[in-house]
């Protein structure tokens, strides 16, 4: 658990951009949900860490709130229809 807190803090922290253009190109307009696992093999692909980083879906929620609040809404919007 501790080490997961590391990853998503060493993501907003380090890689506010990578993360963003990930989040931007597996949650393009129209899709209503959120699509862990595009999200997380589009992560595995930067190799930016040493070993297969896989985030849950609680986990990529929060960084989708952080970084990207117009696709957050969209998929509060998609959880609540």
């Amino acid at each position: 658990m501790i080490d997961q807190e590391i990853l998503l803090d060493t993501l907003r922290e380090e890689y506010p951009e990578e993360v963003t253009e990930i989040i931007y190109s597996c949650q393009f307009a129209g899709k209503h949900y959120l699509d862990t696992r595009g999200l997380n093999n589009r992560l595995k692909s930067l190799k930016i860490f040493h070993f297969n980083a896989t985030l849950s879906e609680n986990d990529w929620y929060e960084l989708v709130y952080e970084l990207t609040p117009e696709i957050y809404d969209d998929l509060s919007y998609g959880q609540a229809a």
